[in-house]
């Protein structure tokens, strides 16, 4: 058996009379040391120095303004700088994009993933424009990119070589250790949170991530949830079906390359047991779904052959990332004021062990992912009235647009002096403005397809209602009502 242990850790080992022998460290390579040569990011074909990493991730966003944004997630414990390149269409961040995140080297002595994103950086920002995929990655999602969580780790002997890089970070402790645990709790490790940690915990609830993947060394496959406990999350086939996509798509790109694992997938705990990994917490604590990446058996290659391992995973890569624009997707908004609204999207007899997603509160926008099939979807938010839409269709690689319009209540009855409110009650809907006017019912299938022709009417203040000429198939609609100044919806089951 290969294992890792700090000083604490050995020293305990130490007390077990279990005979051993101690290895040269990965990191310990001659090729790892500091050469004449500069990083040269249009080869990356030698290891930069930590002041070539920061530079280079500056002048991303000074080549690129219109695109990429550099944000100082934290400092380490050696007060080095951890950095994160937001990339995303205008600069739109925080506007409701589904939100992907990408972070390396957690390990310090693990930088196959820790090159690769830097990589990627470049690859989207100069494809922009030029690539089809790239740029619909760019201006329908809100990426970041994190090469370098252990800064301190990967340039133990200084910030000039990864040459003798740890594993741990400079207070000895490893860090996908040190992140709350659903079943171990907050400290799982016994130790106090880290910077970084802290740092990293700070920064992911500013930007909630949708998706989000760990780069790791050492093996060759992809981890998905749980590590902490042998139960199936509530979405195995859907994380089995990206992390199998992934795998293949590496496959298809390369040779005698992630053949370790049968399929090139694995179940954290299935290979073995993490408490306080990052993997657990986001997808238990921050409701998100990320996956860990394996991608290399040597923890620290030589920097030459980085260009090999671009190839492989490359279009992986992007692939996981379109990920992020298939499933349920929609906004959920107060039917009075059409102000977003922090909700929590449940899916009755499916949902696990915090598997629930939350739309965002600033924007009402969610992402839900979910294996193709037919499900009931349930929107719940306090001071509203829950609303459940059934036979939601999903479709592999598609995404399937639900808007829903929370109706407030009122002492647990619907409160009708509210403007812009629909209620469907059989082959007639009734709706509340405001103000009187003109107003136009549309109503749609959640294919989008119109179902009925326009009706529109003149409107009074307060309650109005309009009949329905057809009888609807059964089925879930969207009722939409709208006035010169401003339009709302209603998701309703016609059962009809």
């Amino acid at each position: 058996m290969y294992a890792y242990a700090s000083a604490r850790q050995f020293k305990e080992f130490l007390g077990r009379g279990i005979s051993y022998e101690l290895l040269a460290p990965p990191s310990s390579k001659q090729y790892l040391t500091k050469t004449d040569l500069q990083f040269n990011p249009a080869t990356f074909d030698n290891y930069p120095t930590f002041d070539e990493y920061v530079n280079y991730m500056l002048a991303c966003a000074d080549s690129f303004p219109q695109l990429c944004r550099i944000d100082t997630l934290g400092y380490s414990a050696n007060s080095r700088l951890i950095l994160a390149a937001g990339i995303s269409g205008n600069k739109s961040f925080g506007e409701g994009k589904p939100v992907f995140l990408y972070t390396s080297t957690i390990h310090g002595d693990e930088t196959t993933g820790y090159m690769l994103m830097l990589r990627l950086i470049d690859y989207l920002l100069k494809g922009y424009g030029k690539d089809s995929l790239i740029t619909r990655l760019v201006n329908n999602l809100e990426i970041w990119i994190n090469p370098l969580a252990n800064p301190d780790g990967t340039y133990f002997l200084g910030g000039t070589s990864v040459y003798l890089a740890k594993r741990f970070n400079a207070n000895d402790l490893d860090l996908n250790r040190n992140f709350p645990d659903p079943v171990e709790g907050d400290h799982p490790d016994s130790e106090e949170w880290q910077p970084e940690t802290i740092a990293m915990m700070k920064f992911m609830k500013q930007h909630p991530p949708d998706m989000s993947a760990n780069l790791h060394g050492g093996a060759e496959v992809v981890n998905y949830p749980w590590d902490t406990w042998w139960v199936l999350h509530a979405d195995e086939d859907w994380f089995r079906m990206i992390s199998k996509n992934y795998a293949d798509t590496v496959v298809s790109n390369s040779s005698d390359y992630f053949f370790q694992f049968e399929e090139g997938i694995t179940r954290g705990i299935d290979w073995y047991r993490v408490t306080g990994g990052r993997q657990d917490y986001v997808t238990y604590f921050l409701h998100g779904r990320e996956v860990t990446l394996e991608l290399s058996q040597d923890k620290m290659p030589p920097a030459g052959t980085m260009s090999v391992y671009w190839e492989y995973n490359r279009k992986s890569l992007l692939y996981l990332m379109e990920q992020c624009l298939f499933g349920v997707t929609g906004k959920i908004v107060d039917a009075q004021n059409n102000l977003p609204v922090k909700a929590s999207i449940n899916i009755p007899y499916h949902d696990t062990d915090n598997s629930n997603i939350y739309s965002d509160s600033l924007t009402g926008t969610y992402s839900r992912f979910l294996k193709e099939g037919t499900y009931t979807i349930v929107v719940e938010a306090p001071g509203y009235l829950t609303t459940t839409v059934e036979q939601v269709q999903v479709i592999d690689g598609m995404s399937t647009g639900l808007d829903i319009s929370l109706i407030p209540v009122k002492s647990g009855i619907i409160n009708e002096s509210i403007p812009a409110a629909i209620i469907v009650a059989g082959t007639r809907v009734i709706y509340y403005l405001e103000q009187g006017g003109t107003a136009t019912l549309s109503v749609y299938d959640l294919a989008g397809r119109q179902m009925v022709a326009p009706l529109t009417r003149p409107s009074l203040a307060g309650r109005n209602e309009i009949e329905l000429c057809d009888i609807l198939p059964a089925g879930t609609y969207l009722f939409r009502i709208t006035c010169p100044d401003r339009s709302f919806s209603y998701i309703y089951n016609f059962n009809f």
